[in-house]
């Protein structure tokens, strides 16, 4: 292979984290997330012994995902709230929301943050932050289209939503953990809390 070659292989390969900007990058093939709905959920907090976040250039091997048509592209801003409502609805967390899509739209535009995934004009991954700017920030939303799991998706839009957490100094970010998922996590740098210390819901009297 000539130098020259070799130089655009590694060029294909690259991956520029940036602040506020879209790029296209081909993510890892790794273990997918895949959320159930929304009962029985663990609250999960960053542990900064890991090690998430930082910045700078990062390179990952490319992964030709077998259904995508081009490589999967990192947008921080929604194109459309049709799409998020088609990938929302696939999860069934809506059984227990009873939303429309307008209050979906209200919810995205309430966030802090966002990143969305595309494969093409296909929205196939998402993640949001909400956050009071200094002291706590929670992940919502954390959803992979079903065709493309296992294509690391969720774990790219993770960790983004993370970095940018860590940009703005805020110092503590949790999530929901869907049964069975912890170890997603936990490999990304989340710890359940302590069982004295665990999160709560509000539950309407009947």
């Amino acid at each position: 292979m000539t130098q020259r070659k070799q130089d655009e292989r590694e060029k294909t390969q690259r991956r520029t984290i940036s602040q506020g900007r879209p790029h296209i990058g081909r993510v890892r093939a790794e273990q997918q997330l895949w959320p159930d709905p929304p009962q029985d959920r663990t609250v999960l907090e960053i542990s900064d012994a890991v090690g998430v976040g930082g910045t700078g250039t990062d390179l990952i091997p490319p992964c030709r995902l077998e259904r995508a048509s081009m490589p999967i592209q990192f947008e921080i801003k929604l194109r459309s709230i049709d799409g998020f409502w088609s990938l929302f609805e696939s999860t069934g967390w809506n059984e227990e929301y009873r939303i429309v899509k307008e209050d979906l739209a209200k919810a995205v535009r309430n966030s802090w943050f966002e990143v969305a995934a595309y494969d093409g004009d296909h929205l196939v991954g998402y993640g949001r932050v909400v956050t009071d700017g200094v002291l706590h920030a929670m992940i919502y939303d954390l959803i992979t289209d079903r065709d493309y799991r296992g294509a690391g998706i969720g774990s790219e839009v993770l960790e983004r939503l993370v970095k940018e957490c860590k940009r703005g100094g805020i110092r503590d970010v949790q999530l929901f953990c869907a049964r069975g998922k912890r170890e997603f996590y936990e490999k990304r740098g989340f710890h359940a809390r302590s069982e004295d210390a665990p999160g709560m819901d509000y539950v309407e009297p009947e």
